[in-house]
């Protein structure tokens, strides 16, 4: 019997990580979990570096994602959008770093997203807002027992800064849904069949 199909979708941020499970089978989609890691800067009376502090903080995403990626099948992640400050495209580097170290180490297939192509995939067009993609996101997957998936796995969550990441994780995924990689990934495990049960030991191959 075929599994269900695990996609993580990575919103790769330096102080905001924002991340979503999928499980897909042949017949239905669910999520699975949503969430968002967050780094802090180090007390000012330690009196740490920027350098070190910063190294600091990329070592903490790349342990919390570590976990995360097990058990996934494939990973989409958004696309990094350029910064004109050096000082900001310094620590998303931290950030892409360490998600290209966890997804490498679990020998993961990714595909990407761009954030206008996030956009247009939940709503239809490529200036849509965040907000829109949340309620987009909400109307997709409809509350269970009554709980939105914001109550259901953000509750206590308020600040839009903060919410804006694991629903764009969780669009991501829908954008990257119809791409050859995720399309592949799901294709070959949910059409797999279970091999029947070896009642002897193969013959050798004299020629092998």
């Amino acid at each position: 019997m075929a599994r269900d199909v695990v996609l993580l979708g990575l919103d790769p941020g330096f102080e905001s990580y924002g991340w979503a499970k999928l499980a897909v089978t042949e017949a239905t989609i669910e999520v699975r979990g949503m969430g968002l890691f967050l780094t802090s800067l180090a007390d000012k009376k330690k009196n740490v570096s920027v350098v070190i502090d910063d190294f600091r903080r990329a070592r903490e995403i790349a342990a919390f994602l570590a976990p995360l990626v097990e058990g996934v099948d494939a990973v989409c992640i958004e696309g990094i959008t350029p910064f004109k400050h050096a000082s900001i495209m310094k620590k998303m580097g931290y950030a892409w770093g360490a998600t290209a170290a966890a997804v490498e180490a679990a020998r993961l297939p990714v595909a990407m997203a761009t954030p206008a192509e996030i956009k247009k995939a939940a709503c239809g067009v490529k200036d849509a807002s965040k907000e829109d993609v949340q309620a987009a996101m909400e109307r997709l997957f409809p509350p269970e027992g009554g709980l939105t998936l914001r109550a259901r796995f953000l509750p206590g969550m308020v600040a839009k800064d903060k919410l804006e990441h694991p629903f764009d994780a969780l669009a991501c995924i829908m954008a990257c849904f119809q791409s050859d990689i995720i399309r592949a990934t799901v294709r070959a495990i949910t059409h797999q069949q279970t091999p029947p049960p070896k009642t002897r030991k193969p013959r050798k191959d004299p020629l092998a």
